[in-house]
C-alpha cells in the first residue's frame, strides 16, 4: 500500500509540474479565467571579444641528458657538486689537479721564447747572406743554407706555439664547468681518484629550457603554428602560469588515437619546474570579436536543444540557440539571437511560446552580464 501511495504521489507531482497534461490553455489562465502572467528577470546580451582556447594535458621533459667526461688524464682534486644539486651554466663542477699542467705551460712558454730568439737570429743571418750573395761575395749555396735555417727556425716557432696552445687547453680542462642550466642526477667520481681522458665524471639533465610534450586531436592541428605561445600550469604551483613556445608539430598523426604530438620550449630560468611534471596546457587559437554573450542561467536544455526565451512587448517567445564557447557564468551565442533582444534569465522554466510575462526589473540596454 505504501508503494502504491508513493507511486500515486509521484504521478500527481509530475502531472502538476507538466501542466496537468498537454492542455496548455489551462496553465495559461489563472483561477479567474484571465491570462496568467509570469514574473521573470531579463537581461540584454553583452558584446564581448571571446577568446578561443584549446586545452590539453602534457608532460615536462628535460631538454637533454648529458654525461660530463674528463678531457684530460689526471687526479681528481675536488668534486664541488653532488646528486640533486641545481647548477647554472658555467658553474665549476669538478677540479682536477693542475700542477703538472701548469709546469707544462711554463715549459712551453720557455720553448717558444727560445725558438723566437733563434728565428730572430736566423732572420738577421739570412738578411746578411742575401746582401752578400747579391754583391757576388758568396756562392748561392751559402745563401740557400741560410734560407733553410731561417725556414726551420720559423717552423720551430709555429710548433712551439701549437704546443703552448695545447698545454693551455689542457690546463683549462682541469676545471670542468656546467655546459648548461640543469641538475646533477649522478655523481660518478670522488676526490682523489685518478681518471683518464673520456672517463665519465657526472651526469646532468638540462632544465632551462624544459621541453613540453602534449597531443591535440587532429582536427585542431590547422589552428596551431610554430612559434605560437603555450600557457602552462602545474599542480606544484597552483595559480601560477608559465610560458612556452611551440617548436615542433609532428607531421604524422597517431593512427590509434588520431592525435598529433606538439612540443614546446618552456623557460625555466629559476629551476622551479622539474622534468616529469604533468602540465595543463592552453593555446589561444583565435578571438571572436564582438560576440554576443548571455548569462548561462538564460539557457534551458530541452530535447537536446539549447532554448532561450525572448521577451518582446511583455510576451515570451521560445527560440533555439546555436551555442559557442562557455565562459565563467556566461555563454557565447553563435546564432538565434540579435543584439538588443531581451532574454529571460530567471523564471523561464514554466514559460511557453507566447506566454505573457511581467519583467520584474528591466535592465539597462547593453546588458548587465
Amino acid at each position: 500500500m505504501k508503494l502504491k501511495g508513493l507511486l500515486f504521489f509521484i504521478f500527481i507531482t509530475f502531472w502538476l509540474i507538466t501542466g496537468c497534461g498537454d492542455d496548455e490553455g489551462e496553465t495559461s489562465r489563472n483561477s479567474n479565467g484571465e491570462d496568467k502572467i509570469f514574473p521573470v528577470e531579463v537581461s540584454y546580451p553583452s558584446v564581448e571579444d571571446v577568446p578561443y582556447i584549446l586545452t590539453a594535458v602534457g608532460s615536462l621533459l628535460a631538454l637533454e641528458d648529458i654525461d660530463i667526461s674528463s678531457e684530460i688524464e689526471g687526479k681528481i682534486e675536488k668534486v664541488l657538486v653532488d646528486e640533486g644539486y641545481s647548477v647554472r651554466k658555467a658553474d665549476l663542477l669538478v677540479k682536477i689537479d693542475d700542477e703538472r699542467f701548469v709546469y707544462r705551460v711554463e715549459r712551453c712558454e720557455a720553448v717558444l721564447k727560445q725558438t723566437q730568439a733563434e728565428l730572430a737570429n736566423a732572420q738577421l743571418i739570412l738578411k746578411r747572406k742575401k746582401e752578400l750573395y747579391e754583391e757576388g761575395a758568396i756562392p748561392r749555396q751559402m745563401y740557400d743554407d741560410a734560407l733553410t735555417k731561417h725556414d726551420s727556425a720559423l717552423a720551430a716557432v709555429e710548433g712551439a706555439r701549437a704546443e703552448l696552445k695545447l698545454a693551455k687547453r689542457e690546463l683549462k680542462d682541469t676545471k670542468v664547468y656546467a655546459p648548461a642550466d640543469g641538475g646533477i642526477t649522478k655523481k660518478i667520481v670522488s676526490g682523489g681518484e685518478y681518471v683518464k681522458k673520456g672517463t665519465p665524471l657526472l651526469t646532468m639533465v638540462c632544465t632551462n629550457p624544459l621541453k613540453l610534450s602534449f597531443t591535440v586531436p587532429e582536427r585542431y592541428v590547422s589552428q596551431i603554428e610554430l612559434g605560437q605561445e603555450a600557457k602552462v600550469k602545474v599542480k606544484a604551483y597552483p595559480g601560477e602560469e608559465f610560458s612556452g613556445e611551440i617548436y615542433s608539430i609532428n607531421p604524422q598523426v597517431d593512427v590509434t588515437t588520431r592525435t598529433v604530438e606538439i612540443k614546446a620550449y618552456v623557460k625555466n630560468e629559476n629551476g622551479r619546474l622539474k622534468p616529469g611534471f604533468f602540465a595543463d596546457v592552453s593555446l589561444l587559437t583565435g578571438v571572436h570579436k564582438d560576440a554576443l554573450v548571455i548569462p548561462e542561467t538564460a539557457v534551458l536544455i530541452l530535447e537536446n536543444k539549447s532554448i532561450v526565451f525572448i521577451v518582446q512587448n511583455d510576451v515570451a517567445s521560445r527560440r533555439e540557440m546555436r551555442m559557442g564557447r562557455r565562459l565563467p557564468g556566461k555563454i557565447e551565442i553563435l546564432g538565434g539571437l540579435k543584439k538588443g533582444e531581451m532574454v529571460v534569465t530567471a523564471g523561464q522554466v514554466p514559460l511557453y511560446d507566447g506566454a505573457k510575462v511581467r519583467v520584474e526589473k528591466k535592465p539597462s540596454r547593453g546588458g548587465d552580464v
